[in-house]
């Protein structure tokens, strides 16, 4: 008995070995053995289809997480997509980035979130003065800092 899947068949040549002896075994006809290897084939199709809707419908509601999340939604989306692009531009190659997009997973909270913790951790140090504006301080001068304030005496010993 010789069946033929037909064009674009999602089932594998040891899938059709295995049709192919189980319709031997059960005495079936040519004709009724290509049905089965076609309705078979057919089953196996909508599945993967409703697989793939069904990952497609998850992994863009991962993106909604992320921009509902309060420590990278709302304002702060832009900037977190931003610190997350950093390290991964840095040190990851582009078939990672095609496999990220590819797979949906670049939409990941949890990916997103630790890549852009990663990308702000990497970000350039900011001098921090001090001054009025409330920096580190309080308003005091470097010399205050420092050495602390003159004008006092030291307490007695």
């Amino acid at each position: 008995m010789t069946l033929k899947l037909p064009e674009k068949a999602l089932i594998s040549a040891k899938a059709l070995e295995r049709v192919t002896a189980t319709a031997t075994a059960l005495g079936l006809s040519q004709e009724h053995a290509q049905k089965a290897l076609d309705e078979t084939n057919a089953v196996v199709a909508d599945y993967v289809e409703e697989q793939k809707a069904s990952f497609a419908t998850t992994t863009k509601g991962w993106i909604d997480v992320v921009k509902a999340d309060s420590e990278m939604g709302g304002d702060k989306f832009a900037a977190t997509i931003q610190d997350a692009a950093k390290p991964i531009d840095r040190f990851f190659t582009p078939a990672f980035k095609k496999a990220l997009s590819d797979t949906g997973f670049g939409n990941h909270p949890e990916l997103v979130r630790g890549f852009a913790r990663i990308g702000r951790a990497m970000s350039d140090d900011k001098i921090v003065r001090p001054g009025p504006e409330g920096g580190a301080g309080g308003g005091r001068s470097y010399e205050d800092i420092f050495y602390g304030d003159k004008d006092k005496t030291p307490a007695a010993s």
